[in-house]
């Protein structure tokens, strides 16, 4: 009975099949992800470089991440201001013996909401219990 020296004693490697590589391929990395990182680090030294060198883009680019937050907080301000608050509540094409009932709930629900913040969720709870 013959052994091979690279076998482990006790352990026998099937015919032909070669030794299990015990690092990954240096082509490779570990997790098995094809090398993305260094091309988006490399796309992303590019864009900036480019960014760096023309002086209308980098103000640009400041103003833009400037505006962003700004606006989206304003929006979220002015969405809960009185502006756009509801007022005055319309419901059309309620009939039936708990007609009075809904409208009741929905106006009721619908004075909470302005118009830019409706709740759909908040309307069909407060309609719920009268199904």
């Amino acid at each position: 009975m013959s052994r091979s020296i690279a076998a482990a004693p006790g352990r026998r490697r099937a015919a032909g099949s070669r030794p299990r590589r015990s690092t990954p391929k240096a082509s490779q990395p570990a997790s098995g992800i094809l090398r993305p990182v260094p091309a988006a680090a490399a796309l992303t030294r590019t864009a900036a470089t480019f960014v760096l060198r023309h002086r209308r883009l980098r103000i640009a680019l400041l103003a833009t991440v400037v505006a962003i937050p700004l606006l989206g907080c304003g929006w979220l301000l002015f969405r809960q201001s009185s502006f756009v608050a509801v007022q005055r509540v319309q419901i059309i094409g309620v009939h039936g013996a708990d007609a009075q009932a809904v409208q009741a709930a929905l106006t009721q629900a619908a004075h909470g909401m302005s118009t830019l913040d409706v709740s759909d969720s908040a309307l069909t709870a407060a309609v719920a219990p009268l199904r």
